[in-house]
């Protein structure tokens, strides 16, 4: 895993002005520190909004929302830990006390939640949970730009897999499945969830299961198959997909981000957010971001609630029913999925912020 850099932040927050919120013109032109700033201000706001409606259905959530509260937990702690070992003093102890209440807060959702995934969903939990284990999502990689040159253009139409099947692939990293020894890759999971040319959810899943293998020490192993498949490292193999991914979000960020796509970008994001991409982290896609999310701090879309409902027996919603597994209805309008992927989005997002301001 790649080292942290020191980072020697020379600035000093507060929280004595907040301009005014709302509309799309969340920050007037100025200072770039303070627009950063106030961004910053405006991210911790916002996350924190999205956590509590989370706490709110702790009871209720899926396993997928639960690995994005893992991902905000993780990745908060890993900024905290970079902050206390900065010189000078960056933060006031107002701000670095939001950010800290934003982890606990996290952190504790995922204690209150998992009781209840565990006895909902025992299969999926017994495949995945290990992956929502404290500190497993405490992954710390330096800042770095994608290489575009590794863009490629999609050979598969639609998705490459079926959940089912990625499921059974990362089954085989954790040790959950039929074999219970980790790291016993298939050369078929190793061809289907490495190939090149997928888009959208399925390349997405590359990097969760790249990610997923390093951080359950299957790193020799994946080498070696690597090597029998004459392919490069598995930095190198992630940073493909992260350039296929950016891509892809600033296609859709060309397209004004279109609703079917806000879910996929912010995982996308998350994803690559994780191993230091910092070119997802732009604020003029984080002004559209905030827009997305509900006066209940909650994340939507109205075309997939309003299918879902279709699709779903009225007695099935009324108990707030799983319907798919990577998505779930809470109230009017809100998704399980969509609020978790903005909730690990979040998270990164003040990281970047924080990054910004120290070389502004």
């Amino acid at each position: 895993m790649a080292t942290a850099r020191n980072y020697t932040l020379t600035f000093f927050m507060c929280f004595a002005v907040v301009y005014p919120l709302g509309g799309q013109s969340f920050w007037v032109a100025g200072d770039q520190q303070d627009v950063t700033r106030e961004a910053l201000i405006t991210v911790i706001k916002t996350l924190g909004k999205a956590l509590d409606f989370l706490m709110r259905e702790y009871k209720v959530l899926n396993l997928d929302a639960i690995i994005g509260a893992r991902v905000a937990d993780g990745q908060l702690s890993v900024l905290l830990r970079r902050l206390q070992n900065s010189e000078p003093v960056v933060l006031s102890e107002v701000t670095l006390r939001a950010i800290r209440n934003l982890q606990e807060k996290a952190d504790q959702l995922c204690n209150l939640s998992i009781p209840y995934i565990k006895t909902t969903d025992p299969q999926y939990y017994n495949i995945l949970g290990p992956i929502l284990a404290k500190g497993f999502w405490e992954q710390d990689y330096e800042s770095r730009d994608v290489d575009l040159t590794l863009v490629t253009k999609p050979t598969v139409h639609g998705e490459a897999f079926e959940e089912k099947d990625s499921d059974a692939c990362l089954s085989e990293l954790l040790g959950t499945g039929k074999h219970k020894d980790r790291c016993k890759i298939s050369d078929h999971c190793w061809n289907l969830m490495t190939a090149p040319g997928y888009k959208h959810y399925s390349l997405s899943h590359e990097i969760l299961y790249l990610q997923i293998g390093k951080q359950a020490g299957c790193q020799e192993t994946m080498m070696e198959n690597n090597a029998k498949n004459f392919m490069t490292t598995i930095d190198d193999l992630i940073g493909r997909e992260c350039a296929n991914m950016f891509h892809e979000t600033s296609n859709a960020a060309d397209n004004n981000f279109e609703e079917k796509y806000q879910d996929l970008v912010m995982e996308d994001a998350a994803l690559c957010g994780i191993q230091g991409y910092r070119q997802f982290y732009r604020i003029d896609w984080l002004q559209k971001i905030l827009l997305w999310e509900r006066p209940s701090g909650c994340f939507g879309d109205e075309t997939k609630y309003k299918k879902i409902l279709r699709d779903l027996p009225l007695k099935d919603y009324f108990r707030k029913r799983r319907v798919k597994r990577e998505e779930k209805i809470l109230e009017r309008g809100c998704l399980a999925h969509k609020t978790a992927v903005a909730v690990g989005n979040l998270a990164l997002y003040i990281r970047y912020l924080i990054e910004d301001m120290a070389i502004q």
